[in-house]
């Protein structure tokens, strides 16, 4: 559904629910209200806040109403190296600013002592 067409519905919903007596709202005024709406959407079905109380990943329809919104990002270590609070050569991630749900994360390490690379998955 583009913008345009979510407008339409948007004024033909509220029309048909006040009986054509509807506010005139100004095309920001729907944006504000249609991003909340979608915010919403997207935190229920993430969560386990909906009427069936079953987050993400928890059943097949959780994951259907979501899995057109999930992106993979690669992401490359910062060149900071950390010492002190954390592991040593441990390295830090800046994640996108757009970023709502860590999803699933992996990362590749490579052991130069021993030339083996290994997998981790959370």
């Amino acid at each position: 559904m583009t913008i345009s067409e979510a407008h339409r519905a948007f004024r033909f919903g509220l029309d048909k629910m006040d009986g054509l007596n509807a506010p005139n709202f100004l095309p920001e005024e729907i944006d504000l209200l249609l991003n909340q709406a979608q915010e919403r959407f997207i935190k229920q079905r993430y969560d386990n806040t909906n009427i069936k109380r079953t987050g993400f990943e928890q059943d097949e329809k959780r994951t259907e109403d979501l899995k057109e919104i999930l992106e993979s990002k690669i992401l490359s270590p910062s060149t900071t190296i950390s010492s002190g609070r954390t592991a040593i050569n441990s390295a830090f991630f800046t994640l996108p600013s757009d970023n709502w749900f860590i999803i699933w994360e992996k990362a590749y390490i490579n052991c130069a002592t021993c030339n083996t690379t290994f997998t981790i998955s959370t």
